[in-house]
């Protein structure tokens, strides 16, 4: 059973299966997080797969990144900000590195205006959008103060000459431990300490929706034969093992509310696990410092293969979906 059928069972959509010429065949990227400044790739069969990328550049602090954002244009992924494993002191970081997945090499891209980790990010068609966030600052021997961002900044990775823009628009409030997914419309959720949508081609455009209120959450957006539109959200520190959907629909109706019918998976992922659609079925991957198993819902529920599982255990990792056939190596 795929995951179009599960939400058939919620939301009550017909139970037509999608042309499988339609489905992307994609890949599910983890980056760096409490693991060193690795890469990993877990396929749709829902394993790692031998991969040959080298270590994340960054400019300075211990080896490995938490709480990056990531995203993927044309051949190429971009990994930006983030804070060092050590501390204290705690490193933020505002640079981005750009991986031409042909070469499988690093390169510099623009710095984003601030020092930024655990920001929402996602992408509308080429454009990277980095959502809220904070930093780690320091005044002499005093302890660790945490500094929270309202803005918004998107870089479309087709231009990079422009640089990164600030969009006129805010958040609510500044707010960090952020999920965002882009909907076909082209609006963006935003899921966490601060829930609702906006469209970034319109000011003051910001919609509140149910608030999850957790924060580690890991999502991504579905969408039906019939382009319903379904957000997926799994652990954190309010959902830990559990999954909930809201279905978008039309992005215009008032009584939206998180459906809680799918089951539990099998172990806690508070720190933002990795989550993606593929192939009609949901993986999802890391998010845990105790566990490396990735797991997979089928029509059995949620599959306990010990063999799927990453090669390290990876918390508060930056994850996006890229096409299969960047990997050739892990296509399944």
């Amino acid at each position: 059973m795929k995951l179009l059928n599960v939400f058939v069972w919620v939301i009550f959509v017909l139970p037509y299966p999608q042309d499988a010429r339609e489905i992307p065949q994609e890949v599910l990227v983890l980056l760096s997080g409490t693991s060193p400044s690795t890469v990993a790739v877990v396929n749709s069969i829902g394993f790692e797969c031998d991969v040959e990328i080298p270590e994340i550049p960054q400019p300075y602090g211990s080896p490995g990144r938490r709480g990056m954002s990531a995203g993927y244009w044309n051949r190429s992924l971009i990994a930006c900000g983030g804070l060092d494993n050590s501390g204290p002191p705690i490193s933020s970081f505002k640079d981005c590195q750009m991986l031409d997945l042909d070469t499988r090499m690093w390169q510099e891209g623009p710095d984003m205006p601030e020092l930024l980790a655990y920001s929402g990010y996602t992408m509308v068609g080429s454009v990277f959008y980095v959502i809220g966030g904070y930093h780690t600052k320091y005044d002499g021997g005093g302890p660790t103060q945490y500094v929270y961002s309202d803005q918004i900044y998107f870089l479309d990775l087709a231009d990079i000459e422009i640089g990164w823009v600030t969009l006129d628009m805010k958040l609510p409030s500044a707010s960090s431990d952020l999920c965002a997914v882009a909907s076909p419309k082209g609006n963006i959720f935003v899921i966490g300490s601060l829930s609702g949508y906006f469209n970034p081609n319109q000011a003051d455009s910001w919609t509140s929706i149910p608030n999850q209120e957790g924060v580690g959450l890991g999502c991504d957006l579905y969408l039906t034969e019939f382009n319903s539109s379904i957000v997926v959200a799994v652990g954190g520190s309010s959902l830990k093992n559990k999954v909930e959907t809201l279905n978008i629909g039309s992005e215009d109706l008032p009584d939206m509310a998180w459906n809680t019918d799918l089951p539990p998976f099998s172990e806690e992922r508070t720190r933002r696990p990795s989550i993606g659609v593929l192939n009609l079925d949901l993986i999802i991957a890391g998010g845990s410092q105790t566990s490396s198993k990735i797991e997979k819902f089928t029509e059995f529920g949620w599959s306990q293969d010990a063999s799927g599982a990453l090669k390290e255990t990876r918390a508060d990792q930056a994850s996006i979906r890229v096409p299969s056939s960047m990997f050739p190596e892990c296509q399944s």
